[in-house]
């Protein structure tokens, strides 16, 4: 096979797959213990580029949890309101209905 061959990047992409799902397997078999330690490591090594870098993606790892929180929460509260719409909406045709059939004049009382 030579460089470039479409043999050569198909058997270089199944390599890569193969690695890729192993390192996957390492940060996912990661623990809270172990992710502890190595933050230890990090910041004990006193490495401002290294800290740094660890702070800002921790920050932004927190904001979104906050904002899948967030989202989640909207999202049932919209669920509330749309049911509670067509509730209403079912209310206000059966009212409408009530009224056309009151002589066509519309005056009917609400509620009786």
């Amino acid at each position: 096979m030579r460089p470039g061959s479409p043999e050569t990047e198909a058997n270089s992409s199944a390599k890569d797959t193969i690695y890729t799902e192993a390192a996957n397997k390492a940060f996912d078999d990661l623990g809270m213990a172990e992710g502890m330690s190595l933050l230890a490591k990090i910041y004990s090594s006193g490495d401002t580029i290294l800290i740094r870098a660890i702070n800002a993606n921790l920050m932004a790892f927190g904001e979104t949890v906050d904002n899948k929180k967030a989202i989640n929460d909207i999202a049932a509260e919209n669920t509330e309101m749309r049911v509670r719409v067509d509730s209403l909406e079912q209310k206000l045709t059966a009212l409408e209905k009530r009224m056309s059939e009151e002589d066509g004049s519309g005056q009917a009382a609400v509620g009786e």
